[in-house]
């Protein structure tokens, strides 16, 4: 109004405005864009993205946390079985670091009911054993921030800050690790870590959450649930929805029973073909059930 034009007019003028200050900006070099991909922070993503899809029923999300996890493998992985810490533009020497590789183990974990990585367990396992090789201190059970011979001075990351400890997170993923592949040394080497954090992460659980966490696992062992049969991913995400699922349960399925994986060896469907699911603890198991009330009912 001042100016005495019309609304149009402005806007016509702020159109030319904008157009003149943004080639007059071209002209500046521009800032520089981070292409890196990290991959603890991604593993994390890929976890989260799970348990989104599942707690909101959003298989789109599901989708996203499945194709990320086979971007990890893809690009992370080396042909030894170790993996790279960050990639930029699909290139990266810098081996990960401990969080890098608990936080890679606890992606695996969480896809295991969804089967995006066939062999996840075996992943994991391999994750591991490269861990228990190349970053374990001997002297004290715990686990190095980065390899043998990787950094000048080595240290050990224990406190939960801006993101869960490594190895806090890694006595977590070898709890649920052994449970999953049949391999009870992971326990034994998860209870020794634990051992060493518990008054410290009892005393102060703000800064040891997740030590805490893997705590109450021993207390509290996991339940598993092995869905074996034609509708077990029916059974599986109807499971999964449920709240009275109990916390850190583990939930293989297959169409059929799979002796690759100890939790779904030895398990058949029912005589139709329809799946069954085995409650068990500990690998000792009640006799199987057709739904997931009944399922839920044993816990």
């Amino acid at each position: 109004a001042e100016l005495d034009m019309s609304a149009e007019a402005w806007r016509i003028e702020l159109v030319s405005i904008r157009e003149r200050l943004l080639a007059e900006r071209s002209r500046r070099i521009r800032p520089g864009l981070d292409y890196k991909e990290i991959l603890g922070w991604n593993a994390m993503l890929a976890t989260a993205l799970r348990q989104a899809s599942t707690a909101f029923d959003e298989p789109e999300i599901g989708q996203l946390a499945s194709e990320l996890l086979q971007h990890l493998v893809a690009v992370f992985r080396r042909e030894d079985g170790t993996y790279r810490h960050v990639v930029t533009n699909g290139v990266g020497e810098q081996e990960a670091f401990l969080d890098d590789y608990a936080f890679m183990i606890e992606a695996l974990l969480a896809d295991i009911p969804f089967g995006t990585v066939p062999n996840a367990v075996q992943m994991a396992c391999e994750i591991a054993d490269i861990l228990v090789a190349r970053f374990m201190d001997e002297a004290d059970d715990l686990f190095f921030f980065g390899a043998e011979n990787e950094l000048p001075v080595r240290h050990k990351d224990l406190y939960d800050n801006a993101t869960p400890s490594g190895n806090g997170t890694l006595a977590k993923c070898l709890l649920q690790l052994a449970i999953v592949s049949g391999n009870h040394k992971y326990t034994e080497i998860a209870e020794r870590m634990l051992s060493r954090l518990r008054d410290t992460a009892t005393k102060f659980p703000q800064s040891f959450s997740v030590w805490a966490a893997a705590l109450n696992m021993i207390c509290h062992p996991p339940v598993e649930f092995a869905i074996v049969g034609s509708n077990a991913y029916l059974l599986r995400d109807e499971l999964l929805r449920s709240a009275a699922l109990p916390p850190n349960a583990i939930v293989p399925c297959s169409l059929e029973a799979d002796d690759s994986q100890p939790l779904l060896a030895h398990r058949p469907a029912a005589s139709d073909g329809t799946a069954l699911i085995y409650v068990c603890r500990n690998f000792a198991c009640a006799a199987p059930v057709s739904t997931v009330k009944e399922a839920l009912e044993w816990c």
